[in-house]
């Protein structure tokens, strides 16, 4: 009787450099993550970026910037989020890359509700006649 390994062909026999269920390297894997802690301070600034700064101070006044402050940090780090979401969700079966992808979607959805927040203060910014001319 043969053993299993010798009954599998030569290509589904794995030569160690990378588990069968990843079509990457390891370090790859964890290049990923170091990207993803590197864009923390981004997505702190992203998620805790007041749509209206005066508003934050507690001054009733209009803020005629708009929205690009919000987006200067918003944006890049939700691109990064996102695609860590969905390369660690494609390989949930792994708890760390469940971990990552749960951690990466809260982190996106925070983002998207702080961007919601700065293009609705936009919105009302326009309605009014007097703003900003």
């Amino acid at each position: 009787m043969l053993s299993a390994a010798a009954m599998q062909p030569k290509a589904m026999i794995s030569s160690g450099r990378h588990s069968p269920s990843r079509p990457w390297p390891k370090w790859l894997g964890w290049f990923g993550v170091a990207i993803l802690v590197a864009a923390i301070p981004g997505a702190l600034a992203a998620v805790t970026m007041p749509a209206n700064e005066y508003k934050a101070w507690g001054v009733d006044a209009l803020d005629c910037d708009g929205p690009i402050s919000v987006f200067l940090f918003a944006i890049p780090t939700l691109l990064i989020y996102s695609a860590g979401a969905i390369v660690n969700g494609c390989y949930f079966r792994n708890r760390l890359n469940l971990v990552f992808a749960v951690f990466c979607t809260l982190v996106g959805a925070l983002i998207v509700a702080n961007i919601a927040a700065a293009v609705g203060e936009q919105v009302q910014l326009e309605r009014d006649l007097q703003a900003c001319r």
